[in-house]
């Protein structure tokens, strides 16, 4: 199953393989939890999005064409996923700061759910291979403990308690070092795309 390409394990899931899905999550969930992480800044929110995202991509995978790289793909559902989540964050903040104040000319700001969605105006098709590129060479980087620390919760999904025991390290250490990767990766992301967290 190791050595499978991404096309060959799609037919396998469209078959019934389960296996076969649980290789493809296997294989992407770390880099995806990565890119949910640069967008809403959340660990528990990152991992809800990828979750979201392997059973949205669960249904879809039936009429997956191939016209991108099943990689790409993904990556476009956990991007428009992050997006969506990271407004929602952004209005629910904005209610709680003053719920009861309107707009001057008596309209609601807020994008309607069937207006254009600009989630992903700075992640265009192109740009979004450019991004996991940037991720890719990005976690490459990391100090070898590091990326270990960021290897084993993002894709192995270890809890803080079992890294540390793993690696004989305090689970202070674990999160100060997972933060500290994170952020690596979030500066890497900005480096390409500066205004993707928008103003302030």
């Amino acid at each position: 199953m190791q050595t499978l390409a991404d096309d060959q394990l799609v037919l396998r899931v469209n078959r019934g393989d389960e296996c076969a899905f649980r290789e493809i999550v296997s294989r992407h969930a770390g880099k995806l939890s990565g890119l949910a992480w640069c967008i809403v800044r959340n660990s528990s929110d990152a991992e809800e999005i990828v979750q979201d995202a392997f059973v949205r991509a669960h249904r879809g995978l039936a009429g997956f064409r191939g016209d991108c790289a099943l990689s790409t793909w993904l990556y476009r559902i956990t991007t428009r996923l992050a997006f969506r989540r990271r407004r929602t964050v952004q209005r629910r903040r904005r209610h709680e700061v003053d719920p009861e104040k309107e707009p001057a000319d008596g309209h609601n700001r807020l994008r309607p759910e069937n207006s254009p969605d600009p989630a992903l105006g700075p992640v265009g098709e192109v740009e979004l291979a450019e991004l996991k590129a940037a991720i890719d060479r990005s976690i490459r980087r990391l100090a070898p403990g590091h990326r270990q620390i960021l290897y084993l919760r993002n894709r192995r999904r270890r809890s803080y308690q079992a890294i540390s025991g793993q690696l004989g390290i305090g689970v202070g250490t674990v999160k100060s070092r997972l933060f500290r990767a994170r952020e690596v990766l979030r500066r890497d992301v900005l480096d390409i795309y500066p205004g993707l967290y928008g103003p302030g």
